[in-house]
């Protein structure tokens, strides 16, 4: 939302629909789910569902980089960004998604 030196809203907003071609509402479901679903992670506040929903963004944000191969552009050799960080995210995720949030989080005092 350009805290942090971001872009803010409507630049990254015309990024995703310009550039990436992604349909307008799917773009600022990306947006707000960037922003609140590690919020929730972070509080332990519906873990499985926003676990989840950050994997299936990183399967889909893979798609994108498939093109360049596996592996991170560590030397800048490569066209663009591999989907090795992609991966490592979802894998990440996956306890997340299958326990849950741990006896201290939100969800478990719900």
């Amino acid at each position: 939302m350009g805290w942090f030196g971001g872009y803010g809203w409507t630049p990254t907003y015309e990024a995703l629909t310009g550039s990436y071609g992604l349909p307008g509402v799917v773009a600022a479901v990306v947006m707000v789910l960037e922003l609140l679903a590690p919020v929730a992670l972070a509080l332990g506040l519906g873990t499985r569902v926003a676990a989840a929903a950050i994997a299936a963004l990183m399967i889909g944000a893979a798609t994108f980089h498939v093109e360049h191969g596996f592996f991170m552009n560590w030397f800048g050799h490569q066209a663009g960004e591999g989907f090795q960080f992609h991966v490592a995210y979802v894998a990440s995720l996956i306890p997340l998604i299958t326990l849950g949030g741990g006896r201290f989080s939100v969800d478990a005092e719900l």
